[in-house]
């Protein structure tokens, strides 16, 4: 600007040069308090407007070599600090202001030769807002490019703890479902190999005794108890290689499975058990969910085996029967029974599998030892479907 006013010889030279320092202070005052790190502040749109209006009063009484250079800066900067809603018009109007102040000093010539004498000023002008606006796209892309940069950083960062997280999720579910098989392992071996063993213990028990009475009777006996080790031995292979565990897996009826369980322990055991089965209707128990089968015949199983073991029992009643859509389940044993029962892995079992299906268990110790059950009949599925569809 400075070399503008010195080339400028005619007397409006004052004028300009105080016009110039005016638009000085207006753009130095603009940039610096309203062109923040943060942010356009309010209010720098109205700064714009008042250093065109004041360029093109500079424009007006200069009459120098290099006639709108100041345009051209305040032009250059609206592209680069403001939005396209605003420097495009900004732009455009103060281009036709520019262009409309050298046509009216030029004495309103005809176009064509205005054109001829202005051409060396306009188009290096033009030139320079083109490259301007140019740079301006190409300042914006590299923005964007460097948001999407920084955005799919971020989200790879993000994808990364996710598959860390998901790593930890996986060992804690391998973990959970290793515990899982393990509990049911156990559950598998506490439940078939302690009663099978149970009942082989009292059966080598009967042959010691036998075997100054009765030797060939001690020698069946003792056969009995040889074919139950082989039983466990079998159980034993049938848990570690996963084969069905419920009672109604094995192609037998369920209530069938529950009489094989009985005559097979008073057989090699020598004890009485007193059951309903023969006269209970076998259909309505055979209908009853899986995972309930499987709960009642392990309960019975585990009460015939602590009966035998610990309450040194003799004898059993067992009544299992449906009535008004629930199961009643009782085995009472004539043993010693207890003052202060201890729950162990099977009877712990028992417990929780009472919770989880719902069902009232009752566990007595006076008389002998009483176990009752109370569970619904009624399939759980069955029931979520049904409160799903109401």
């Amino acid at each position: 600007m400075a070399i503008t006013l010195y080339f400028d010889k005619t007397s409006d030279r004052l004028i300009a040069g105080i016009l110039y320092i005016i638009l000085m202070a207006l753009m130095t005052y603009h940039h610096l308090c309203y062109n923040k790190p943060e942010g356009l502040l309010p209010g720098g749109k109205k700064l714009m407007v008042a250093e065109l209006a004041c360029a093109l009063c500079v424009l007006y009484f200069e009459h120098s070599v290099f006639p709108g250079i100041s345009i051209v800066l305040i032009i250059s900067y609206a592209i680069l600090v403001y939005e396209a809603r605003f420097s495009v018009p900004y732009t455009l109007i103060a281009l036709f202001a520019y262009i409309g102040i050298l046509y009216y000093k030029a004495d309103a010539p005809v176009l064509y030769d205005f054109w001829l004498e202005n051409r060396v000023i306009l188009l290096p002008r033009i030139i320079i807002i083109l490259v301007i606006i140019n740079t301006r796209n190409v300042i914006n892309s590299d923005q964007k490019n460097r948001k999407l940069s920084a955005s799919l950083a971020k989200k790879n960062r993000e994808l990364e703890a996710a598959m860390d997280q998901m790593a930890v999720y996986m060992d804690e579910l391998k973990k959970t479902a290793d515990l899982r098989a393990r509990e049911r392992l156990m559950h598998e071996l506490h439940n078939k190999l302690g009663h099978i063993l149970a009942t082989a213990s009292i059966g080598a028990q009967a042959t010691a005794v036998l075997m100054d009475k009765n030797i060939s009777h001690a020698k069946m006996q003792l056969e009995s108890v040889a074919q139950q080790i082989r039983a466990a031995m079998q159980s034993l292979r049938s848990v570690i290689i996963g084969e069905a565990s419920y009672p109604s897996d094995i192609g037998w009826d369920y209530t069938d499975r529950i009489l094989s369980l009985i005559s097979e322990t008073e057989r090699l055991t020598g004890i009485t058990i007193v059951h309903n089965l023969s006269e209970a209707p076998a259909k309505e128990l055979d209908e009853l969910a899986v995972p309930k089968q499987s709960f009642l015949y392990n309960t019975l199983m585990e009460g015939l085996t602590n009966g035998l073991r610990h309450g040194k029992a003799t004898g059993f009643e067992f009544e299992l029967r449906k009535t008004g859509g629930r199961i009643l389940f009782r085995l009472q044993d004539n043993g010693t029974g207890f003052h202060n029962i201890r729950y162990g892995y099977g009877l712990t079992k028992i417990q929780k599998d009472a919770v989880r299906f719902g069902a009232e268990l009752k566990i007595r110790g006076y008389a002998g030892c009483v176990i009752e059950i109370v569970i619904s009949d009624e399939d759980e599925s069955m029931g979520r479907m049904a409160k799903c569809q109401k």
